[in-house]
């Protein structure tokens, strides 16, 4: 090199893209890829929801992406009476989420017996039974409903800190890829 030459030496043959290199650029078109395919009708109180709560994303993410996913799941041998119970998805194929009075229309099609009250309250008192798996999902009880507001749907949920909750959620929110219908057996 001549004084005042600032060109780089040759360095002989380039090397080829590293593995990391390679992972990177590959996530960074699969995130790129996922967001073009983003739906053209998704709200900006939608987005921001995602945004606030990125286990939510997380699990719709996951849905999305596993295919063969069974529809019906079931649970066994809950409680001192062994019940059983079946978790029903019920979005349809590129759906999200719905409003829950479409949830609700969508339950006549499903196999199982409705859960209301008894029920809801027979699977938090015995919630202990539940297999760990299920943890990812909010089970609604579609004929537990809060007494003065009607327009609210039973649901139990694991809260990510170690216990099983439940609680009532208003039908006219939408409901989502981590909800599932649970159906007596």
């Amino acid at each position: 090199m001549k004084v005042g030459d600032f060109s780089r030496p040759k360095q002989g043959k380039p090397k080829g893209v590293s593995p990391r290199r390679k992972k990177m650029n590959q996530d960074r078109e699969f995130v790129a890829s996922v967001i073009r395919q983003l739906p053209d009708d998704l709200t900006t109180s939608e987005k921001q929801t995602f945004i606030e709560d990125q286990g939510r994303l997380a699990t719709v993410l996951r849905a999305a992406l596993k295919s063969g996913k069974p529809d019906i799941l079931t649970m066994e041998n809950i409680g001192p009476e062994n019940r059983s119970y079946e978790v029903h998805a019920f979005l349809r194929d590129g759906e999200i989420s719905v409003v829950g009075h479409t949830m609700i229309k969508r339950t006549d099609a499903m196999t199982g017996h409705p859960c209301g009250e008894d029920e809801g309250r027979y699977l938090f008192k015995n919630r202990q039974d539940i297999p760990s798996e299920f943890r990812k999902f909010v089970f609604v009880i579609q004929d537990w409903r809060l007494p003065d507001h009607p327009e609210h749907a039973g649901r139990v949920y694991w809260n990510n800190v170690e216990e099983w909750v439940r609680d009532w959620y208003w039908l006219d929110d939408v409901w989502g890829v981590y909800d599932r219908v649970l159906r007596r057996k």
